[in-house]
């Protein structure tokens, strides 16, 4: 009698895998196409990404392929959404470009852990319960990925909603709640049909409320007509279009500063109160009085009541003492380098002064430099020295000008570092940035995208300079008032409007967020009335 051989379910279930692998893939593209410079309508891409992931990681059979699902969905988003970042490694192709493979992929790779961990620590197999759950270990595995290693925030799926009336709900939640909101619409949404025709119902009915109350909300919100006072300040904004490959070229910087001079001189004739030049603008340090008395000679204009103030990026150095050597410190002996805001008036004195805080990992400083030298590594931006975290805090005062608070750059991206909490709230946030490093890619949008968050958030106007675009004025609904595109040269004139009334986010953070958090985490681990987790099979070798 022949023996029949035993199914080989372990193979099965490998085989079995792999397309489902190749989905999670799939929706992590199409969740991340729908990020700036996106339309609005892309923001619909997230209701079939979303809950296809919700079941993807619902069926998976262990921990390791649930984690496997999320790692393969988080790859394929964040390497396709930050796929800019290659850009900057052009701008000196001879030194960096070899490294811009390792960088978008090492970065997505790495992001891409925090997605495999939610997936991998939520449970499966247990419906609705089990959507809301990971709905919620996904939210906090987004806020972790905006605070580990100093975190990296970009391309929430807030954000895929900045052009939509839904944006408006930052002012309420901030964008790691506008993130949650959006999961557990998807996790209402994934596999609906499953639940019966009145649970179905009720699954729409549920992820409809959500996401259309939220755009009724923003609706209402948007219907507010910006104010500006009569008497408030005229700000004038440089975008010098400076590319970056020649930003630097010791021949060209004294035609760049001209530039910058002629701009100034203009906007001040015009009428301004205040200039305001990009991150890093000034070809050398204001510090120096030679610049400043050049600057002062642009603010005074030929009127005699044509006298300004400039608030200008530029870099500072100071001298560092020589510090011990070691495998993980600095060489010895270094300027202590800084990007700053500096105020100078039209007397030629320097005013208040913001040094940049949250520095830019591989641009602006290395970590474990010493290492990374040896294995001939460099960061991106060239300076004679290490930049430095400076320590003052975030508000600045100008001749004439409300209180406001400085981003340089990068710093526009974390939400909870905007203004110091209990302290004095300014009546204006300025951004001041430098994106030519990322040519006409998606990156300038992405990350005025970010900027017109928080000033929804924060319920303040934003003006941004930046120095190849965009260069924008943006109200306290994040909504753009006036703008210069990539690659124009131009000059901006305008009055800030007038700053909300503190709202919920500005008062109280996460705090509500963490709470929605924890409400998911307690009703899809502590659902009475749920499957059972699905069990863990025995298997061999393989996943």
């Amino acid at each position: 009698m022949a023996v029949e051989a035993a199914p080989a379910v372990g193979s099965d279930l490998r085989a079995a895998f792999w397309p489902r692998l190749a989905a999670a893939f799939a929706a992590g593209l199409l969740a991340s196409a729908g990020q700036p410079p996106a339309p609005g309508w892309a923001f619909a891409g997230l209701a079939l990404a979303l809950p296809s992931l919700f079941l993807l990681q619902g069926s998976a059979e262990t921990r390791l392929r649930a984690f496997l699902t999320g790692w393969a969905a988080g790859f394929s988003s964040f390497a396709f959404g930050l796929r800019w970042i290659a850009e900057a490694f052009q701008v000196d192709a001879a030194a960096h470009a070899w490294m811009a493979p390792f960088a978008v992929g090492g970065l997505a790779a790495g992001l891409a852990l925090f997605w495999g961990a939610a997936f991998a620590l939520a449970p499966r197999g247990r419906g609705l319960a089990g959507g809301l759950a990971l709905a919620g270990i996904w939210a906090l595995a987004e806020f972790a990925r905006g605070h580990v290693l100093t975190g990296f925030p970009w391309a929430l799926f807030a954000y895929a909603a900045v052009e939509t009336p839904f944006a408006q709900t930052g002012a309420l939640i901030g964008p790691y709640g506008q993130t949650l909101v959006i999961l557990v619409a998807a996790a209402l949404l994934a596999g609906f049909w499953r639940s019966g025709a009145s649970r179905g119902l009720l699954r729409l009915a549920g992820a409809a409320a959500l996401i259309g109350g939220g755009w009724l909300y923003g609706t209402a919100r948007l219907a507010e007509i910006p104010a500006a006072r009569a008497d408030a300040p005229m700000i004038g904004i440089v975008q010098p279009n400076i590319p970056q490959k020649e930003k630097w070229d010791p021949a060209l910087m004294p035609g760049h500063l001209q530039l910058l001079l002629d701009q100034t001189r203009a906007l001040v004739e015009a009428g301004a109160a205040a200039v305001v030049w990009p991150e890093s603008a000034a070809p050398w340090p204001l510090e120096h009085p030679r610049m400043r008395e050049l600057a002062a000679s642009a603010l005074r204009g030929e009127a005699p009541e044509s006298r300004a103030v400039l608030i200008a990026g530029t870099q500072r150095m100071e001298p560092a003492p020589p510090e011990e050597v070691g495998i993980l410190s600095r060489a010895a002996g270094r300027d202590r380098w800084f990007n700053s805001v500096m105020v100078v008036e039209a007397s030629g004195e320097a005013g208040e002064r913001f040094d940049k805080r949250h520095l830019v990992p591989f641009g602006e400083y290395m970590p474990f430099g010493a290492l990374m030298e040896r294995l001939g590594i460099s960061k991106l931006v060239q300076a004679p020295g290490d930049f430095q975290a400076g320590s003052a805090p975030r508000l600045m005062r100008a001749p004439g000008l409300p209180p406001f608070a400085p981003l340089i750059c990068y710093e526009a991206i974390f939400p909870g570092e905007i203004v110091e909490r209990g302290g004095e709230r300014p009546a204006w946030l300025l951004h001041l940035t430098n994106d030519a490093w990322f040519g006409v890619s998606a990156g300038p949008w992405q990350h005025l995208a970010q900027a017109r968050a928080r000033a929804i958030e924060q319920g303040l106007p934003l003006l941004r300079a930046a120095n190849t675009g965009i260069s924008a004025v943006i109200d306290p609904w994040g909504r753009i008032l006036e703008s210069r595109g990539i690659g124009v040269r131009g000059m901006i004139l305008a009055r800030p409007p007038s700053p909300t009334a503190p709202t919920p986010y500005a008062l109280w953070g996460e705090t509500i967020f963490l709470g929605m958090a924890g409400l998911c985490l307690l009703a899809g681990f502590g659902w009475r009335r749920r499957a059972p987790a699905a069990p863990e099979p025995r298997r061999g070798r393989g996943a």
